[in-house]
């Protein structure tokens, strides 16, 4: 043996050099392992944390909503002096849009109105008056009551994104003002 060179073993207890790459082997092939699980724990981790579409979103539309000069059907007996919600099948609450009201809503029920799907929607509440109640929307691809967002705030037109596809009007989340 020279000197300096030092090994994890005596030489006298091996017989042959195949016993040498053997015990050598066994010695490496352990320490294998959690670096291999740790390269298949981060890839699996990056596929399935990256989101397959963009989050749903209400944005805030840009364009000032005045009910007077908007489209809007309505379902039969809803007047225009109590609550409602306003869907429209363009963007920025311009046209088209069909009045559903709010009063006799069961609560955390889903309802999917007419237009549908619906590009912005609308809380239309005409005398400002606090809501004991908030309203929600679900998104296409989802299925209400997954996949909700609530309407902050009424008498402020919101885009969808993507477009809506239900809504429901919930007791257990505060009130709208």
């Amino acid at each position: 043996m020279r000197k300096g060179c030092t090994f994890p073993f005596h030489q006298s207890k091996l017989q042959n050099t195949s016993q040498i790459r053997t015990y050598s082997s066994n010695r490496r092939f352990p320490a294998m392992f959690p670096k291999l699980f740790t390269i298949l724990f981060t890839v699996a981790t990056a596929v399935f944390a990256v989101p397959f579409g963009p989050a749903p979103a209400l944005v805030e539309s840009l364009v000032p909503f005045s009910s007077a000069t908007a489209n809007i059907t309505g379902e039969v007996g809803v007047t225009a002096t109590n609550p409602t919600m306003l869907f429209y099948p363009t963007a920025n609450c311009l046209s088209g849009g069909v009045r559903h009201t709010l009063l006799d809503r069961v609560f955390q029920t889903c309802y999917l109105p007419i237009p549908n799907p619906f590009t912005s929607v609308k809380i239309d509440n005409p005398d400002g008056t606090y809501l004991p109640y908030t309203v929600w929307v679900s998104f296409t691809g989802e299925s209400c009551p997954t996949g909700i967002l609530k309407i902050p705030q009424s008498n402020t037109c919101y885009n969808l994104t993507p477009t809506g596809n239900g809504w429901q009007r919930r007791n257990d989340a505060g009130g709208t003002f």
